[in-house]
């Protein structure tokens, strides 16, 4: 059976068995699993099963679909345990392979416990000694030390220590169990053969995490106390290694690996090296599962912020939309239409900041690939340049053109790099109205060496300073107060980016900004620099 358990939101508890083909999840009621979640997309997601596996999809959705925090864009596979994300809704992937891995955490009934005549070897996970180490597995540890320092995201970690377990110890069968925060269970997160279905002795587990100690099994076959009906490790199992994960004396989870070769046996010292793996491996996955924590908390904080700012400022909007709503009304009551008319254009700028704002939000909120066509970026600047000359003249500012010549083309969205542009220059026109005489300047230029186009927007207005600069481009910031929403440089930033550009500012307080912008020739992301 496969299921989908909430485990948080609304419908906690709930589960949700995946019996079609296809099955549509969101808040609407046609879905196949309709969420009580109100930041839920009306069609969110769907799920893609066959015999072999089961895909998540997102259907456009407005805040995304994650699995172990990671984007479906647009689709992931599914493997047991992983923990879907739709809006303020959490779900558990469950098959029947996940049911019979979920409980390793305690041993069965009637499975004799471990005794010194089974284990070939045992060493305390503080034992880390590497004298007895030949030089080959010296270099070993070397380079897993070395590659698990440089990881940070706990999923990709993961994948790679289990690469490297298969490629240093040659075993038929491993899989690495973290062990859930809030329920306690050991939760296979990483498994070798992903398909395979062989289950793993939970009394090998317990021994290993309650005594702290790594445990070298040998010759499990040939044990006539585990056999097919005593225990679930007389599978022609001929060695296995149990290692837990502790850091700082708290169990992370176990790295376990077996074989059924005969050509394969497992000593000491490969129970020594993967100790001390697990040990660099607890203190990586440590690291790793604080910084999943400090950027989960970061995005809640971010995502506070922006609902604290949107709200301030549509309640802003809806004050003067009140104000207007009772002079029309009271103009209506007394077929006052001056009243009316007066009333109206306040009424309407309300209503279109508000449909801007909503405009902008989804703009930045979707993932957008853009429609590249060939052009010149120098075209695209004159069309600017002559769109926004009066307005400069009445701020008394001067505008001024200067384009490289013979300016190679390039491909880009034209629309979303009309609007990017018109944005920047709109903006230092608004910075350089109190200060008459001011310059805003447009500039472009192609780096050969490179294979990137640049465009500079200077002005000789207030600057900006260092506090404000530093979060100029992020989302919901902004120094206009009620008048803006701070999305324009964000989703600025953004179409470049997804041009495979890059924006950056450089100023200094009473000394003018440049706004730069780079873009590859090509379209093509990747290529600009940072």
């Amino acid at each position: 059976m496969t299921d989908l358990l909430v485990q948080v939101g609304a419908d906690a508890g709930h589960i949700f068995a995946l019996t079609q083909e296809i099955t549509t999840i969101g808040r609407h009621s046609d879905n196949d699993i309709a969420l009580n979640d109100a930041t839920a997309s009306r069609f969110h997601a769907q799920i893609l099963c066959n015999d072999q596996t089961c895909r998540i999809r997102d259907l456009n959705s407005t805040h995304g679909t994650f699995v172990n925090n990671r984007r479906a864009e647009p689709e992931l596979e599914l493997t047991p345990n992983d923990l879907i994300r739709i809006g303020a809704t959490e779900m558990r992937f469950r098959t029947g392979e996940t049911t019979a891995s979920a409980a390793l955490h305690f041993a069965p009934a009637g499975e004799p416990y471990l005794d010194e005549r089974s284990i070939a070897f045992s060493l305390p996970i503080s034992e880390r000694s590497r004298e007895s180490l030949s030089k080959q597995h010296l270099q070993r540890l070397a380079s897993v030390a070395e590659s698990l320092q440089s990881v940070f995201d706990l999923d990709e970690l993961l994948g790679a220590l289990m690469d490297m377990l298969f490629d240093i110890f040659k075993p038929d069968r491993g899989v690495i169990l973290l062990r859930d925060e809030t329920t306690g269970d050991l939760i296979p997160r990483v498994k070798r053969p992903r398909q395979e279905n062989q289950p793993i002795s939970a009394t090998i587990l317990k021994k290993a995490i309650d005594g702290h100690i790594a445990l070298l099994i040998s010759d499990i076959a040939g044990d006539a106390r585990f056999n097919a009906a005593e225990s679930i490790l007389a599978q022609s199992i001929l060695a296995a290694i149990c290692c837990p994960l502790v850091c700082r004396d708290k169990v992370l989870g176990v790295l376990y690996i077996d074989t059924k070769s005969h050509l394969l046996t497992y000593q000491k010292e490969d129970l020594t090296l993967l100790n001390i793996i697990a040990a660099n491996a607890a203190i990586a996955i440590d690291d790793a599962l604080l910084v999943q924590q400090k950027l989960e908390a970061e995005r809640l904080a971010a995502a506070g912020l922006a609902v604290a700012n949107i709200s301030h400022y549509i309640k802003n909007l809806l004050t003067g939309m009140s104000g207007s709503t009772q002079l029309i009304e009271r103009g209506l009551e007394n077929q006052n239409l001056p009243v009316i008319q007066e009333a109206w254009p306040i009424l309407k700028r309300a209503n279109d900041r508000i449909a801007g704002l909503v405009r902008d939000m989804l703009t930045y909120s979707r993932k957008r690939e853009p429609e590249l066509e060939e052009g010149n970026l120098n075209d695209l600047l004159k069309e600017v340049y002559e769109s926004q000359t009066s307005r400069a003249q009445l701020a008394h500012c001067a505008l001024v053109l200067e384009l490289a010549e013979n300016l190679p083309n390039s491909f880009f969205d034209s629309k979303g790099l009309h609007d990017t542009l018109l944005n920047l220059v709109g903006n230092a026109i608004e910075a350089c109205e109190p200060f008459p005489g001011s310059q805003i300047t447009l500039r472009s230029g192609y780096n050969a060496q490179t294979d990137n186009l640049w465009v500079w927007i200077t002005d000789t207005g207030p600057g900006i300073p260092e506090n404000i600069r530093k979060r100029i481009l992020d989302p919901f910031f902004s120094t206009k107060g009620s008048r803006g929403t701070g999305l324009g440089l964000a989703i600025a930033r953004k179409t470049l980016e997804e041009h495979g550009g890059h924006l950056s500012v450089d100023s200094q307080e009473g000394q003018g900004a440049t706004f730069k912008i780079r873009l590859p020739r090509t379209g093509k992301p990747g290529n600009a620099p940072a």
